[in-house]
């Protein structure tokens, strides 16, 4: 995907939430696929742009406090990630050497 036709396309026609568009419309728009789509908001956002979300689809940020409720939306899910890892570590400590799932009787 063409990183910089999608950024130039947030710029022009979607900026600031209340112009947000969702995933969907953007996939085919660009004939790419959800992950592909999320892939490339990934890279632009770690390049530093200012690619919002929130319910409504994606968006380029007008102000701080756009940016802020993203990175807001995307430290809960952080939090969210650890703690199911935590209970996936918890659980692989059931398990035998040799794989077995380990229950108490």
């Amino acid at each position: 995907m063409e990183e910089e036709k999608l950024l130039n396309c947030l710029k022009r026609r979607h900026s600031g939430r209340d112009k947000a568009v969702k995933s969907p419309m953007l996939e085919s728009r660009f004939d790419v696929s959800g992950r592909t789509l999320r892939e490339a908001i990934n890279n632009l956002r770690c390049q530093g742009y200012p690619i919002c979300s929130n319910q409504y689809g994606y968006y380029y940020a007008l102000n701080e406090a756009e940016v802020t409720a993203t990175i807001k939306q995307l430290n809960n899910r952080i939090v969210n990630i650890a703690k199911a890892r935590n209970g996936l570590v918890h659980a692989a400590k059931q398990y035998t050497d040799d794989g077995q799932l380990c229950l108490p009787l």
